[in-house]
């Protein structure tokens, strides 16, 4: 957690903490490990980025993070495993629907979050994301995960991968 709190005014640690603490109850019960650290990376995020977090209820803004990533990672699709409504999340949260709403379109509209968004996805989100392999090589665009290992290698030193691909697709020749 101090890794965290180090990423943010030191003003805002007690608010980030109530914050984490309604952000980690929800996602003990109804999501993961994973949907917990997401949502506390969104939360760091908020807090540097001067959304009025201090003003309201910290579960309010709890609602808004919780909101924001399942908006992103489209929890409200029944085929997702973690499907629940906005409705629901703000409900199970302690917030209300309006509340949960109204925080989470703050939160995306300044941090221009939108679906799929790399930064708050999960790694299944992200594997399954056909735009985030896509690069320029050579002027051509192509599928990286296509691509020889070099060659990915070198997009992730670049920064244009955000992690090696998984070497279950079939790729071009060396």
């Amino acid at each position: 957690m101090d890794e965290l709190l180090a990423q943010m005014p030191a003003k805002l640690h007690k608010r980030f903490r109530e914050i984490v603490a309604v952000t980690d109850a929800f996602c003990g019960v109804h999501l993961t490990p994973e949907f917990r650290d997401i949502c506390r990376e969104l939360t760091v995020v908020v807090c540097a980025a001067g959304l009025p977090v201090t003003s309201g209820k910290a579960a309010s803004w709890a609602a808004g993070v919780v909101g924001t990533v399942g908006f992103v990672n489209f929890l409200g699709d029944p085929s997702q495993p973690h499907h629940m409504t906005l409705d629901e999340m703000a409900e199970k949260v302690g917030s209300s629907p309006a509340t949960l709403h109204a925080k989470a379109k703050v939160i995306r509209d300044c941090l221009n979050i939108r679906r799929m968004d790399t930064r708050f996805s999960t790694a299944k989100m992200i594997d399954e994301n056909p735009m985030v392999w896509m690069v320029k090589i050579g002027g051509m665009i192509c599928d990286i995960r296509r691509e020889p290992r070099a060659v990915q290698e070198a997009a992730l030193r670049k920064g244009i991968i955000p992690y090696m691909p998984k070497p279950s697709i079939e790729r071009s020749e060396s």
